[in-house]
């Protein structure tokens, strides 16, 4: 049926000119609502604009209007007989259609042309209409839990925003209520459970969403002394159970990261107990683990390479400190540095080329004279000498305490750079050339050390790795 209408349709509008946009696209796609509102657009522009000129309707607009709201209201009629008792949906999806057409194209200068349509089908009777259908359809929903409650209650409060039909506030009002009840008896029983077994986190979650979500009535049963009672018991064994992790720890700690171990599990009980206030003695305990389970390193070097190990090195547990005493590894950084310029000798080679020396006159083959150039072959010689700047950094890398090393790494960079020149017999087109350029030694010497500090860096970075360990 609706694949007929839309033929119909295709032909009707085919044959009118007027629409600036085609409710047929719509109608193809099966968005009566939607083509029924373009429709309504084109209709009122175009009667704003034979309104102003003052003219009539042509026929054939007249009968296109009349022939789709009658095509599409017949269809969604019988799409509303035919459907199923108890098919809510389409039902309500079609009084919608036939609602929008109402109001769309109702109280315009084109109105009288569908009066049988607006006649059969008054605003609130369709509104009506629609609300009955979410009545009907929230009746019949078959109650097992909570969200079939809220279901309800969404399908009234739809129903509510087109006409107050029967009771239809009050069972959505008691659909919510039934809901928040349920719900919350809902989240109380799985909370008692999670009581039986114990797990106490679980179930301080439960209690606080079942008076969460019955709040709306007020406090549910004895739920927020629950959730604040099982809140207590779940932190104060979860403290418990770190101290004692933390003390097991602490008992057997020789390591720097058995300590630092030691005092994450004294920490963690002092978090999950905080508000509560302190618990036991764990804070102090975290604190003193704390400080025995940090690494204290002293470093001496230039302050370019110190900055760059302390950045590959930092981390929570280490603390930098100010002297070798104090420090359980010490790292110590030497650099040697050498700066070399060799210029190379000069280097010959003798070159040639032809040059115009003149010209002289010649039979170009078909009786005619012509000027052709003299070439004449010179030879010369081309001079160049080259110049190599080098700069090497050396560093001896020695440490001593929690891990030992002693290496040595290399740093370089090189520029070079060619200048070339000609004898007096070089033709006047040969001139003097460099090719390349000498780096400053400020610019080589620091090219050198960020070439040395790559090939130290993956050692600092090992050595961090070893020290997590320690």
């Amino acid at each position: 049926m609706q694949k007929l209408f839309v033929i119909t349709l295709s032909i009707l509008l085919a044959s009118c000119s007027l629409f600036f946009d085609n409710p047929e696209d719509k109608f193809n796609q099966g968005d009566y609502s939607g083509g029924i509102k373009i429709l309504a657009q084109n209709y009122n522009a175009k009667s704003e604009r034979l309104k102003k000129k003052n003219k009539e309707w042509k026929q054939k607009d007249v009968d296109y209007l009349k022939n789709t709201v009658t095509k599409v209201s017949q269809m969604a009629q019988k799409n509303i007989d035919q459907a199923h008792a108890q098919n809510y949906d389409e039902k309500i999806r079609n009084y919608k259609l036939l609602l929008t057409m109402q109001q769309k194209l109702s109280g315009r200068g084109y109105s009288n042309f569908i009066e049988d349509f607006l006649k059969q089908y008054p605003e609130e009777n369709l509104k009506q209409s629609i609300a009955s259908q979410y009545y009907d359809k929230a009746d019949n929903i078959v109650v097992g839990n909570s969200q079939d409650y809220l279901r309800k209650a969404k399908e009234y409060r739809e129903g509510i925003k087109y006409f107050n039909y029967k009771d239809i506030a009050k069972r959505a009002e008691e659909s919510q209520n039934l809901y928040y009840t349920t719900a919350a008896e809902e989240f109380y029983r799985a909370a008692q459970n999670d009581v039986k077994n114990q797990n106490y986190k679980q179930a301080v979650i439960n209690f606080q969403k079942a008076q969460q979500v019955y709040k709306p009535l007020g406090n549910y049963k004895d739920s927020v002394k629950q959730a604040a009672f099982y809140e207590k018991k779940w932190r104060t064994l979860e403290a418990q159970a770190n101290y004692q992790m933390g003390k097991t720890v602490s008992q057997k700690a020789k390591l720097f990261k058995d300590h630092r171990l030691a005092a994450s599990y004294f920490n963690s009980a002092v978090e999950v107990y905080r508000q509560y206030g302190p618990y036991l003695d764990a804070a102090q305990l975290a604190s003193s683990h704390y400080r025995q389970g940090r690494i204290k390193i002293y470093i001496d070097a230039e302050s370019v390479y110190s900055e760059n190990i302390r950045r590959e090195l930092r981390e929570w547990y280490i603390d930098f400190v100010s002297s070798p005493e104090q420090a359980n590894l010490v790292i110590n950084l030497t650099t040697k540095k050498d700066y070399q310029q060799k210029r190379d000798n000069v280097q010959s080679m003798t070159r040639h080329d032809n040059i115009k020396v003149g010209t002289e006159k010649v039979d170009d083959g078909q009786g005619n004279m012509v000027d052709r150039p003299v070439m004449k072959n010179i030879a010369f010689t081309e001079y160049c000498q080259k110049t190599v700047n080098r700069s090497t950094i050396k560093a001896t890398v020695r440490m001593k305490g929690l891990y030992y090393l002693n290496k040595d790494y290399y740093g370089k960079s090189l520029s070079s750079e060619t200048r070339c020149w000609f004898d007096r017999k070089a033709p006047a087109k040969y001139k003097p050339y460099t090719k390349n350029s000498l780096l400053s030694q400020a610019k080589l010497e620091g090219q050198a050390r960020e070439d040395l500090w790559s090939n130290i860096k993956d050692e600092i970075k090992y050595v961090s790795s070893e020290l997590s360990k320690m």
